[in-house]
């Protein structure tokens, strides 16, 4: 029926590889916002604050260039001002955050459970197709569009869009079997994940301005489940 489907909906005449493929796997994440303000390197403290994340995606692959993928995360992220003061906050000066029964709280040390939901398209530097004769191997770079649901531990959880993007390495080991690792970051478009908000002076979920990021390592086995090859015509 998959082939069918192609046979309709295709436009060229050359043969077509179709390849679906479920991946799982583990990884680390690390926030970077007003209370971890590092640049472009951390200090051993604020790494010491990197929490465990697990993900799923399913993905389909057409040609060689382009991978296409669906993928959930869940993670947590926490930071805490002491392990770099933020010149946003000087020393003795310790954010502060209402919380949802209108007290207020010490921002200062936070965690926020992270659950994302990914759409996502890999690039893939080499021609990188299922091929039982030869071990396949090429690095890529990811972009894509993010849901992410914030579940902070000192006000109300919230929904907020995100940008993934980053490079990774994928290693077809055979057919069906094969393992990929990556690390990129997600921009996201709120800056109340550290339930602090200081570039607008508010606590929106959604600005343009400002917002928290936090970067992930990944490493995935994936399974091919099919690889089925149909005639594309006119």
């Amino acid at each position: 029926m998959l082939c069918l489907l192609v046979f309709l909906l295709a436009a060229s005449s050359n043969l077509l590889a179709q390849r679906w493929a479920w991946g799982a796997g583990f990884g680390a994440s690390v926030y970077k916002g007003e209370l971890a303000d590092w640049g472009y390197r951390p200090s051993v403290p604020e790494l010491k604050e990197t929490l465990p994340a697990i993900h799923l995606f399913v993905s389909y692959q057409e040609r060689h260039a382009f991978t296409y993928r669906f993928q959930v995360m869940v993670s947590r992220i926490q930071a805490n001002i002491a392990n770099r003061p933020s010149t946003l906050f000087p020393i003795g000066t310790s954010p502060t955050v209402i919380t949802p029964n209108g007290k207020v709280a010490d921002a200062s040390i936070f965690a926020t459970s992270i659950t994302e939901f990914s759409g996502i398209v890999d690039y893939n530097f080499l021609d990188y197709e299922v091929n039982p004769r030869h071990f396949n191997w090429t690095p890529y770079f990811y972009g894509g569009l993010s849901a992410v649901f914030a579940s902070p531990d000192k006000i109300d959880a919230f929904l907020t869009p995100a940008i993934p993007y980053g490079l990774g390495v994928k290693f077809q080991i055979n057919k069906n079997w094969g393992v990929r690792g990556e690390l990129g970051s997600r921009k996201v478009f709120s800056d109340k994940l550290d339930q602090v908000a200081t570039y607008d002076g508010n606590m929106d979920s959604f600005t343009l301005e400002g917002g928290d990021q936090y970067l992930h390592l990944g490493l995935s086995i994936t399974y091919t489940i099919q690889s089925i090859f149909c005639p594309k015509v006119y």
